[in-house]
């Protein structure tokens, strides 16, 4: 567990400056117990915007844990990259992963889709997300913690989309061949000419009475599947493509048949290659079982699809758990060739996109399921054998996004299911977490010990507060209101904007007013008024001609009351006689009441 960190100003230079000034970090002293079981400590950091909250938190990722049990997390996308090294795997901020699932979006021309719009790489990122967030949803995390039952218990996926993500068939002729085996070449392309004869002939699939097409489903289902085979023999060119090593070594035996489907299925169940100087008797089947049964999993749902408007030439709406098998039967074959055609892990593309058809997550709901679905895909590739007995988790502004009752529940919910994260099977790691916000709801959880107050010297450097801020159970308005997250009061600066000016407006009329009923007596008084008037005519000359309605409007659209009731008081101590006493009497009253008071007026 981390308590403090010790670090020379210079190693932060842009936060606090070049010297060689030791600080020191106290992250806190409450611990262990107090944060509930497993969880050895929480600790915030706060402060306004560029004090170097973010600096510090990859400070200790960089420089502290033992190299890999820190895992650090953001939801902002600021594009913070080394291109000299791979992505950082214990870096699971939207901006590492945007990158990692770039990398995994081919450079490649997309098929179209079914009304021949092009397929761009939003959809493909789209479709990452969405599998990581229906792996969480669907984890026994999600379901048996009630936390997430609480959280989550909305967000449920229930019908969900595949699409076809292939590539263009451009480079499936002869002619554009280059690393693909030879002995492959022909049954390649009678698959894709089998396949675009048999789109060409669709009409003999439909049925017609009276003039409607009363099978439009089975059409639909019928084209799909043409397409499906096309999409996925694409994405195996490209791959094949990649390198040449199996150029001449490539078997296929007794390939013929005479459908699209069942060339398709031949060609699977019979290519191999073979090393150079071993005999073709000791050639490697390419493709996995799974392609087959994914195939033939695939076929039997779309046939049982009634539905014409479920069903499309290129896609089809299904249930989640028929999804995921999908989506897991997809990941093996995939994950099967990228790690036995060249004995080496290679990329390759997807050919079956996912998506979400029966709700589009707002971006709060988006953010929160992204915070978790991100860390329980990283859990996931950890292996029990070399996972440790702590990790860290650094947070930075995760709770940006979040609606404020999601907000209310930030760190109950991270203190409360975190360890069923980082269960395993045979051991409990525990976990230490760190986290910056601008949010005083977050705030409000973590005990002022555990809290890093930065504020800046008049130097523009980021120092160590010394202040003693109330945080554990403050009111929200009290520490919202502290200029670690408000410099200027707690209204809306458009607003504060419009009032201001309506003030000063009443302020002038109020001045006119009384320097008018002065009788030409000048005294000292009556001198300050007349320079605070002139004050105002000279660098507010919009007061001069500004509307009356104008300024009465403004008063009657504030709902603060006695923000309100004192500028009405100052309006019709200018304007007397519209002063409706009924009126009046009616405002006092709600005045009153709001602040607890019982008031009656005599008759």
């Amino acid at each position: 567990m981390i308590q403090k960190i010790k670090l020379i100003a210079s190693d932060i230079s842009h936060v606090f400056g070049s010297d060689d000034l030791e600080i020191e970090l106290q992250l806190g002293n409450i611990t262990n117990d107090f944060w509930g079981e497993n969880i050895s400590m929480v600790s915030a950091i706060v402060g306004r915007n560029g004090t170097g909250k973010s600096s510090i938190l990859r400070y200790i990722k960089e420089h502290y844990g033992n190299g890999n049990n820190i895992i650090y997390y953001s939801p902002h996308l600021d594009y913070r990259d080394n291109y000299d090294f791979d992505t950082d795997d214990n870096d699971i901020s939207l901006d590492n992963i945007l990158r990692r699932d770039l990398e995994w979006i081919f450079d490649e021309e997309k098929e179209s889709d079914e009304n021949g719009w092009r397929l761009n790489p939003k959809k493909d990122l789209k479709s990452l997300n969405t599998v990581r967030q229906m792996d969480f949803l669907a984890s026994t995390i999600c379901e048996r913690h009630p936390i997430f039952s609480q959280i989550f218990k909305d967000l449920k996926f229930g019908v969900g989309g595949i699409i076809l993500r292939g590539l263009s068939q451009g480079k499936i002729s002869m002619s554009t061949f280059h690393n693909t085996p030879n002995q492959f070449r022909n049954p390649i392309i009678d698959i894709v000419q089998k396949c675009n004869t048999e789109l060409n002939n669709w009409t003999e699939i439909r049925r017609v009475e009276n003039r409607k097409v009363i099978n439009q489903h089975e059409v639909n289902a019928y084209i799909f599947k043409r397409n499906l085979i096309i999409s996925f023999i694409t994405v195996v060119v490209a791959f094949m493509e990649m390198k040449n090593d199996y150029l001449n070594e490539g078997v296929i035996e007794d390939y013929d048949s005479e459908n699209a489907i069942d060339s398709l299925r031949n060609f699977v169940e019979k290519a191999k290659v073979y090393y150079q100087g071993l005999s073709t008797n000791e050639a490697k089947k390419i493709f996995n079982p799974q392609v087959m049964e994914l195939f033939d999993f695939i076929y039997d749902l779309v046939d049982e699809i009634k539905d014409d408007k479920l069903i499309r030439n290129k896609s089809f709406n299904i249930g989640y758990d028929s999804i995921d098998r999908i989506r897991k039967l997809q990941m093996e074959i995939i994950n099967h060739l990228a790690a036995n055609y060249y004995y080496q892990e290679i990329k390759m593309n997807i050919f079956l996109g996912i998506e979400s058809t029966d709700r589009i997550l707002s971006s709060g709901e988006n953010a929160l399921l992204n915070l978790y679905s991100l860390l329980y895909e990283y859990i996931q590739k950890i292996e029990e054998e070399n996972s440790f007995a702590e990790y860290i988790l650094l947070l930075d502004e995760a709770d940006l996004g979040f609606h404020p009752q999601w907000k209310k529940k930030f760190v109950n919910s991270i203190v409360k299911s975190l360890p069923s994260f980082f269960k395993f099977s045979n051991s409990q790691a525990k976990v230490q977490v760190i986290f910056t916000t601008h949010d005083p709801l977050t705030l409000s959880d973590i005990p002022k010990n555990n809290v890093i107050f930065l504020d800046k010297d008049s130097n523009g450097l980021t120092i160590i507060s010394a202040q003693n801020k109330e945080t554990f159970g403050a009111n929200i308005h009290d520490l919202l209101a502290d200029s670690f997250f408000m410099s200027d009061g707690l209204m809306g600066e458009f607003a504060k904007e419009k009032i201001d000016r309506t003030i000063k407006w009443l302020r002038y009329r109020i001045l006119l007013k009384e320097i008018g009923s002065l009788d030409n007596k000048i005294d000292e008084l009556s001198k300050q008024k007349m320079k605070e008037l002139n004050e105002i005519e000279s660098s507010s000359r919009w007061v001069l001609e500004s509307s009356k309605d104008m300024h009465r409007e403004i008063i009657d659209l504030i709902d603060e009351p006695l923000l309100r009731y004192k500028m009405n008081e100052m309006y019709y101590t200018i304007f007397s006689e519209e002063i409706d006493k009924a009126e009046a009497k009616r405002r006092i009253t709600d005045i009153a009441l709001n602040s607890g008071l019982n008031i009656t007026f005599e008759q």
